[in-house]
């Protein structure tokens, strides 16, 4: 590909994610003990490791063998996940037998040898390092990493608050609260230590987190736009702007996957699809694809942490512990059943605001949807936190947050804020009229692989067609009833941030917040409407830091990150340890200075073998059938065309 010498770290690495490998992988397998004789029957050749791993190379050495160990395929059964690996002989090319059963006996792997070389290494200075960092304690976030204390030199100042919506009155554009400044927390990082670790017993001083997953919320959202060509110019988002304003938000942060399950299981597991093997909503649940206690909330709650949920964290974990086929009821301190008020007690239509129009939105009330009483519950949590009744625990607070997900139903108020008549369409649209429109999206495609037109676009499919319906109008419709039901996601984000700044200084001075969207959204581009797309609407994503003494606050990070960057970057900003199971880069660096220096790229997953890379200019897919798209975003940041 002539494209290849422009841009070869992105592309050189495509290779390897598209083969499943490339990425990290959980290290504490088990193998079974070999009989190094050849063998006539070929069954006898594979040897099962626990865990899914990427490679077996790693079993020459440690079977002794000369041959080759060629992964073969990954295995769940139950919680269980292993992989059966084919050994061959390296002199007469044929099977070695062994023991195909998992042993009971630890092995040493490649990686814990090299980990066991580090800490050697590392012991020597420990003790120093702790006596450095103690002298070095002050006022604001104290953080305690594994003997070390990472400490703020001065308490930041109370944040400066701004005018929010109150549950009964619309968000209105307004310009986002001034920054203030903040001093910088120690550079001390966090080591990466072994899954199998002991809990640090003792998470007193420790930040708390306050975790806010979005549902279905693409880039429409006002920091992209005053800061990207990116974004909806009528979208008002007053209280995400102001969450913004508090600290930094990344505009070129994109989902590990682009739809709701592997998406989320990514996140909360650390694993990219290609390391746990959930790539579809069918993968679900998820449950047989990450073992019990390897997500971020068991981790931190392993480790002293109070980890409490609401609403939608993981895929369809909206039952709370009344629903534990849906999560690990064992890796929360408590997490009940959402609340459903009004006509979301009932039902709404699974399309109505996007196929139909919404029916008697000025019956509707904020507190009828579930959200509105996520929000209560994550409120409630804090203020137990301020009165100290969980003796001292940091909490790890997750807010899951459902809309802008369908249905789009919300209050009347909200659609009032974006009349049909005024509405934006995407950008390659300059008319109204449905056959120019069509002819615009035909002109779009004309040069995206047949592949992706049919596995991606489907600009032939039944909704797509409803919404081409002149008469109707549905195309403004969908958009109106979209940019309401971020309206709504603002209000209660509103309140949440309300609640966050009535705490006492000592909480909001302790406490990181992290904002992120599952995955994009589709509103017509590339005549594809939702999501389940390898595109920029579909992966980029509001991704959003406010970290005291380590992020500036209102400054914007432009590098190329994606979402399995939140697991290994809380632990560190916490001091807890990075389990070695975990995907992604510690991002503190950007955190701490937006300007750094990265090398970092973003790897986006739709489906196995699908698969894109962004870096700062360019976007690379590569689809199961060898067909390919590269976008330059500098030059075509709507992606008409594809150069590949």
């Amino acid at each position: 590909m002539r494209f290849l010498a422009r841009l070869p770290p992105l592309l050189l690495l495509l290779g390897s994610v598209s083969a499943g490998i490339g990425v990290a992988v959980a290290d504490d397998v088990v193998v079974g003990p070999p009989n190094l004789d050849c063998a006539e029957d070929e069954d006898a050749a594979f040897v099962t490791v626990r865990g899914n791993v990427r490679d077996c190379s790693w079993l020459r050495d440690k079977l002794e063998v000369d041959g080759d160990v060629d992964l073969v395929e990954k295995q769940c059964e139950g919680t269980e996940a292993s992989s059966v690996c084919r050994v061959t002989c390296g002199t007469c090319g044929e099977a070695i037998a062994t023991d195909t059963g998992v042993s009971d006996e630890p092995a040493t792997t490649v990686a814990e040898e090299q980990e066991q070389e580090q800490e050697e290494e590392e012991d020597a200075g420990a003790d120093a390092a702790e006596a450095g960092s103690l002298e070095e304690v002050g006022s604001g976030l104290d953080v305690e990493n594994d003997g070390a204390e990472a400490t703020a030199a001065t308490e930041p100042p109370s944040p400066t608050a701004a005018p929010t919506p109150s549950p009964t009155d619309p968000p209105s554009p307004t310009d986002p609260p001034s920054p203030t400044a903040a001093p910088t927390l120690s550079p001390t990082a966090s080591p990466t230590a072994s899954p199998t670790a002991a809990p640090t017993g003792d998470s007193r001083g420790r930040p708390n987190v306050l975790f806010i997953p979005v549902d279905d919320l693409n880039n429409w959202v006002g920091y992209f736009l005053r800061h990207t060509r990116k974004g909806h110019p009528q979208s008002m988002t007053p209280n995400l702007d102001r969450l913004s304003a508090m600290g930094l938000s990344f505009t070129n942060a994109h989902a590990s996957s682009t739809i709701c399950n592997p998406s989320r299981t990514a996140v909360w597991s650390g694993m990219r699809p290609s390391t746990s093997g959930c790539y579809d909503n069918k993968d679900y649940p998820w449950k047989p694809f990450v073992q019990e206690g390897l997500n971020l909330n068991a981790h931190f709650k392993n480790r002293g942490y109070y980890t409490a949920g609401s609403g939608k964290t993981h895929h369809s974990s909206q039952e709370g512990m009344e629903g534990p086929e849906k999560i690990y009821t064992s890796e929360w301190s408590e997490y009940p059943k959402v609340v459903k008020k009004g006509r979301a007690a009932g039902g709404y239509g699974p399309f109505e605001g996007f196929l139909s129009e919404v029916i008697e939105a000025d019956k509707v009330l904020d507190d009828d949807d579930p959200d509105y009483h996520t929000v209560s519950f994550c409120i409630d949590r804090m203020k137990e936190d301020a009165e100290k009744k969980r003796d001292g625990k940091p909490f790890f607070l997750a807010c899951g947050l459902v809309k802008p997900h369908l249905p789009w139903v919300v209050p009347q108020r909200y659609y009032d804020l974006y009349p049909r008549d005024t509405v934006q369409l995407p950008p390659y649209v300059t008319t109204n009229q449905w056959k120019e429109w069509d002819e615009a999206i035909m002109e779009d495609l004309k040069d995206v692989p047949e592949y992706a037109i049919q596995r991606m676009a489907n600009p032939d499919k039944e909704y797509t067609d409803i919404l081409r319906m002149n008469e109707t109008r549905r195309w403004e419709g969908a958009i109106q009833n979209y940019l309401a039901t971020i309206a709504y996601l603002d209000m209660n984000v509103g309140r949440l941030l309300d609640a966050f700044e009535e705490l006492p200084q000592e909480i909001q001075t302790n406490t990181i917040i992290v904002l992120w969207s599952d995955h994009g959204y589709h509103l017509g581009e590339k005549g594809h409407h939702k999501k389940q797309t390898l595109w920029e609407e579909c992966s980029d994503v509001p991704f959003i830091w406010v970290v005291p003494n380590v992020t500036t606050p209102g400054t914007i990070c432009d590098r190329p990150v994606d979402l399995q960057s939140i697991y290994p970057t809380l632990c560190n900003l916490t001091g807890l340890d990075v389990p070695d199971h975990v995907d992604g880069d510690n991002i503190r660096p950007l955190l701490e200075d937006p300007d750094a220096e990265w090398d970092g790229i973003a790897t986006v997953t739709m489906g196995r073998m699908n698969h894109a890379i962004v870096d700062q200019r360019y976007r690379y897919i590569r689809y199961e059938d060898g067909s390919e798209e590269l976008y330059d975003h500098d030059n075509d940041p709507n992606e008409f065309e594809n150069l590949a």
